[in-house]
């Protein structure tokens, strides 16, 4: 065998076994970076609604206090809008949405 054609030999060899064996590495590489990045990528982009959830609670925590201090008892209300409306003579002017603006919290249970 010349020296050309086992050159060519070693050259395929490495085409068929060395190329692959670093596409799985890197493919593995890529995948463990993912399954870092993504979910503290999610918790970053949801951040943000969390904090305004929070605020937002607090500040109906808030009215209700008030509400009850002064009426000696927690508003009797059936719809999300007239607790809006009860607490607004307590200096509450929120809509009862979440951060991600889905439909009103849902804390009448708390009131009955």
């Amino acid at each position: 065998m010349s020296p050309a054609s086992r050159r060519i030999v070693i050259i395929i060899l490495v085409v068929l076994v060395v190329v692959p064996v670093l596409a799985l590495i890197a493919t593995g590489v890529v995948g463990i970076v993912a399954a870092v990045v993504v979910p503290m990528y999610l918790d970053a982009r949801d951040q943000p609604q969390q904090q305004r959830t929070l605020i937002e609670m607090r500040k109906v925590g808030q009215a209700l206090d008030a509400h009850r201090a002064d009426k000696g008892g927690y508003p009797l209300v059936d719809a999300t809008r007239d607790l809006v409306a009860a607490l607004g003579e307590y200096g509450y002017t929120g809509t009862l949405q979440d951060g991600w603006h889905q439909p009103p919290l849902k804390i009448t249970w708390l009131l009955g």
